[in-house]
């Protein structure tokens, strides 16, 4: 009796061994499922992280493209502090800028560009590489004053040393030189009555809150003002137009 208690008693615990391990090995197999399920990305996360990256994308890129246009609005800030300086080398020597306006009662010019009393009119249209205004006369009597500027020498030593980037070379019987900003748009010669037709305030639908002012270098001036200034140079800024003034850029600012 007491071999037979033995025995079952050796059943029993194996039995309770094998129900054991196997226990062991249900739970295993559980949380191995359980870490594959956490592995695991649901699609409203994999969505939610594509946004995410998205936007920082967005964001770098609008940042840079920011202080790209920030860098060369400086750049050409300082080629019209060049070309100021120039014209101020121009009256050291002697000459009158009045002969530099001289340059713009010549014919032609049309009209348009130039109606009396020597007030350039900003028309509407790049002046870039592909814009109807490039080769306009505004662009040509500026090539005329840059010759006058250039026969001082203290002016063309300084107009030798600029980074070839800034000169764009006319061919042709108008043959000569014009600055380009950094926008690679050629900057212009505006004489002492200013710049009119230029649109400034911009609403940000298209339209202006101040539309046709006329710029001068001692400040804006509203259509049909009689104001007058100092000669100045301009540069059109990233889109080439100066009739959309919030991007222009005046060699008499600061």
């Amino acid at each position: 009796m007491e071999l037979l208690a033995d025995v079952w008693r050796m059943v029993g615990q194996d039995i309770a061994n094998d129900r054991g391990m196997a226990a062991n090995v249900d739970q295993k197999e559980r949380s191995v499922r359980r870490r594959r399920d956490r592995a695991g990305f649901t699609l409203v996360e994999v969505l939610i992280a594509i946004a995410v990256i998205a936007i920082l994308t967005a964001m770098i890129f609008l940042g840079f493209r920011y202080v790209g246009a920030t860098s060369r609005a400086n750049a050409t800030h300082v080629t019209l502090q060049t070309l100021k300086s120039m014209m101020a080398e121009y009256e050291a020597s002697g000459a009158s800028v009045d002969k530099l306006e001289d340059l713009y009662r010549q014919p032609p010019p049309p009209l348009k560009y130039f109606p009396l009393p020597l007030q350039i009119q900003a028309q509407l249209g790049s002046v870039g590489e592909a814009g109807p205004e490039r080769n306009s006369p505004l662009v040509d009597r500026t090539r005329m004053v840059m010759s006058r500027l250039l026969g001082v020498p203290n002016n063309r030593k300084v107009f030798d040393a600029l980074p070839p980037e800034n000169v764009w070379r006319t061919t042709g019987t108008n043959g000569g030189v014009v600055l380009l900003d950094s926008f690679h748009n050629p900057i212009i010669f505006v004489p002492s009555a200013g710049m009119a037709g230029v649109n400034l305030n911009p609403k940000g639908d298209g339209t202006y809150q101040n539309t046709n002012y006329v710029v001068l270098s001692t400040g804006n001036m509203a259509p049909g003002g009689t104001n007058v200034g100092r000669p100045f140079f301009a540069s059109a800024g990233e889109d080439g137009d100066f009739s959309k003034g919030d991007d222009n850029v005046y060699s008499f600012e600061k």
